[in-house]
């Protein structure tokens, strides 16, 4: 035995020791891991429903929770103020799978290249959240229907109370398609009740709020808890086919308001020229009646006048009347020769007529 050198590990008792506690030690570890799975921590934007015997027993939030350990009780994870947006109308596998993706690479693009199909709004073409409607219409006096097409997304939420909670886990099956159910339905019901010139009209920011309104109350009332935060809608409009013709009804209808529109202020304008051409022709003759009224009363005051000198003055009168008509008619440079009827004719002098060859004496 003095020949050998080393340890003997078959007689160590650390390790016999290790061979004895493995076993408890590996039992003990299968049980800290069982006893682990009913401990759970969950953040600040998580919620889940704690299930005991498959039993629903409450809603737990943020926090750290220990319940009893798997199979016994589990956890339901349950959203907690996700937003999700949905159209309303199906999407088709085909065009939101590869196809989609390669359209969201090209969105990538620099500013001075094209625009991104997410930014397309024009609706020459049609797009794969576009949903198509009957539109009620009325054409020369006959019924008829048109389609048009919507583009309209919903924001929503599953409910932030603990009864929210419950109901999305165990009586909701898919958010998404009972909102598409319901806001299908409304919208069938609402573009059957106007003609397609109304709905293009309308004004939308009372329509999304009426819509999200009575959305909100339909999905109350299946116990659904569900939050709708906005209704968005991208784009409404009729088929892509009937772009161009569409456009020139519209530009039809466009022109034909402005001739209505010019027509009129040319109306107004003719008649606003002649109300004023007529004010103003009698404003001229009553102008002018009353000038001639005032000559008149002038001319009878004068006469009046005239005609009491005359009573009292008599032949004085006349002749002071005649001798001031004359001074009016003679201006200093008309040269005047006076002859009086009363002269006889034994007494008239000779008049030189003739200018004189000299100055007189």
């Amino acid at each position: 035995m003095s020949g050998q050198f080393g340890i003997d590990l078959g007689r160590s008792w650390a390790l016999g020791f290790i061979r004895r506690a493995l076993a408890p030690m590996i039992a003990g570890l299968l049980l800290c891991g069982w006893l682990m799975t009913g401990v759970s921590a969950l953040g600040l934007g998580e919620r889940a429903i704690y299930e005991a015997f498959g039993k629903p027993q409450a809603v737990f939030h943020s926090g750290l929770h220990v319940y009893l350990p798997w199979p016994f009780g589990r956890l339901k994870p349950v959203e907690y103020g996700t937003v999700h947006q949905i159209p309303i109308a199906f999407p088709d596998a085909e065009i939101y799978g590869a196809p989609m993706a390669e359209k969201a690479v090209a969105d990538k693009g620099t500013i001075e290249g094209p625009q991104p199909v997410s930014a397309d709004r024009l609706w020459e073409a049609s797009r794969p959240t576009e949903a198509s409607y009957l539109v009620a219409s009325n054409q020369n006096g006959q019924e008829t229907f048109e389609v048009i097409n919507v583009d309209l997304r919903i924001a929503y939420r599953i409910g932030m109370n603990d009864a929210a909670a419950m109901s999305a886990a165990y009586s909701l099956a898919s958010p998404q398609d009972l909102i598409r159910a319901a806001a299908g339905r409304m919208l069938a019901r609402y573009f059957a009740r106007y003609t397609l010139s109304a709905i293009l009209g309308q004004d939308r920011e009372t329509f999304i709020r009426n819509f999200q309104k009575e959305l909100q109350a339909r999905l109350g009332t299946l116990s659904a808890s569900i939050d709708i935060l906005s209704v968005v809608i991208e784009t409404i409009h009729p088929p892509a086919g009937a772009a161009e013709a569409y456009q020139e009804v519209q530009a039809a209808s466009i022109e034909a308001v402005t001739k209505i529109a010019n027509a009129r202020g040319d109306a107004i304008r003719d008649v606003r020229q002649a109300e004023a051409d007529a004010t103003e022709a009698r404003d001229g003759a009553t102008a002018q009646a009353a000038e001639t009224v005032a000559d008149a009363k002038v001319g009878t005051a004068l006469f009046a006048g005239d005609a009491q000198a005359y009573r009292a003055g008599g032949q004085a009168f006349l002749f002071e009347k005649r001798l001031t008509i004359l001074g009016a008619a003679i201006t200093p440079d008309t040269p005047v020769t006076i002859l009086d009827s009363r002269i006889p004719a034994s007494q008239l002098q000779m008049l030189q007529m003739r200018p004189p060859a000299g100055p007189i004496p």
